[in-house]
């Protein structure tokens, strides 16, 4: 079993967790890094469409040493809020650091324990103002091969991540390989089913929790998850579950 979840913009700057591993694609995203250094806080407004004092920030950060620490650390978006990765045991979160991948758009895809520096990327930013490759075209058959080489056959990808994140990976490629499933957390208010941001990023974290202390080994297995937390499968289908929760 695969999870992808996307990453979060916001940043536990207080990580002190440890790493084991080096990113798959670290080079790569050094490579950005130092580009991204050359630019002064009026060009990192411009790249990033940010104020001048969030530009101010990212230049800051940029320039101050940093030594590697675990990415899952760093994240503390709602998602991995409601993951809450470091209370999982120590087996599961062993386990984990192979069945759990976030996909970056600096370091293209990142495993708990991968050692990174802060960092303020997404796939709007356009690298091509500083002469580098657009990041969906960069990293589109890179990414996706590096992925098909972790897989076992037919393993199951359960997709959590937003469009504009696993978007990076070429899934009719990796449909030859695993069993890509689409999960879907739906709210239903007055009637209207209605996908609400916050929610489902809760619902993608408490939902990846559950799969890292039970994985299933197989789609049956899956869709046999018919209830966590507030929601109820609704949908199923060979490549995609929905699940709804009633809200007042």
């Amino acid at each position: 079993m695969k999870i992808l979840l996307s990453p979060s913009k916001t940043l536990n700057l207080k990580n002190k967790v440890e790493p084991l591993s080096r990113p798959i694609f670290n080079d790569d995203a050094q490579l950005v890094m130092q580009e991204l250094k050359n630019l002064n806080v009026k060009q990192l407004e411009n790249l990033y469409k940010v104020s001048e004092r969030l530009a101010h920030q990212v230049f800051d950060m940029l320039h101050t040493h940093h030594e590697p620490l675990a990415a899952i650390g760093y994240f503390k978006g709602e998602a991995f809020r409601y993951l809450d990765y470091l209370t999982l045991s120590p087996k599961v979160q062993h386990e984990g650091h192979e069945r759990l991948i976030v996909l970056c758009a600096l370091y293209g895809m990142l495993r708990p324990f991968d050692g990174v520096t802060p960092y303020r990327m997404d796939y709007l930013v356009e690298l091509e103002q500083l002469s580098l490759e657009n990041r969906y075209t960069h990293f589109k058959d890179t990414l996706t091969d590096a992925f098909i080489s972790m897989l076992q056959p037919q393993e199951l990808i359960i997709n959590l991540a937003s469009l504009e994140f696993s978007k990076s990976l070429n899934k009719h490629a990796l449909s030859n390989h695993g069993q890509w499933i689409d999960v879907d957390f739906v709210s239903i208010k007055n009637g209207k089913p209605r996908t609400i941001s916050m929610i489902a990023k809760r619902a993608r974290g408490s939902y990846a929790r559950l799969l890292l202390q039970n994985p299933p080994e197989t789609l049956a297995d899956l869709q046999a998850i018919t209830a966590f937390d507030d929601f109820v499968l609704d949908q199923v289908s060979a490549t995609t579950l929905r699940y709804l929760q009633q809200i007042s």
